[in-house]
């Protein structure tokens, strides 16, 4: 039985892989891009002309973030999560915060003590994003 069920899963995600999506961006009401930037996450989430960003990837990522941004004609965000502060999730979000305009940034409402959490400050105040502390 456990076995069937790996098949039919992989069944499944093979057809949503091969599956294509209309070209016309207005004809896809919401676009799920998951990032490869290996250790940590990075999803970006476009809906309408609108795109969030939920976490960046690492230090070593945060270009490759940025361009893909860019590549992809995104030079605004409507909203930023950074879901903790390790170097893993945010780094990315330097980058990003340094290249696009982005109007609001939820983030977790505790400090670090690090050079990345830092640079992510810093990034943070020269963009001029509205900050949110979520409960």
């Amino acid at each position: 039985m456990r076995r069937l069920a790996w098949v039919l899963l992989c069944l499944i995600l093979l057809t949503g892989c091969v599956w294509e999506l209309p070209d016309s961006d207005d004809a896809v009401p919401l676009r799920v891009t998951v990032l490869d930037v290996g250790q940590g996450l990075c999803v970006l989430v476009e809906s309408r002309g609108e795109a969030m960003l939920y976490d960046g990837g690492g230090r070593a990522s945060s270009s490759y973030v940025v361009g893909y941004l860019k590549n992809h004609g995104v030079s605004e965000l409507k909203l930023m999560v950074a879901s903790h502060y390790d170097e893993d999730h945010i780094s990315g979000l330097s980058g990003v915060l340094n290249t696009c305009r982005v109007e609001r940034v939820l983030r977790p409402d505790y400090q670090a003590d690090s050079r990345t959490y830092s640079a992510f400050l810093s990034a943070l105040e020269k963009n001029g994003a509205e900050t949110e502390f979520p409960q």
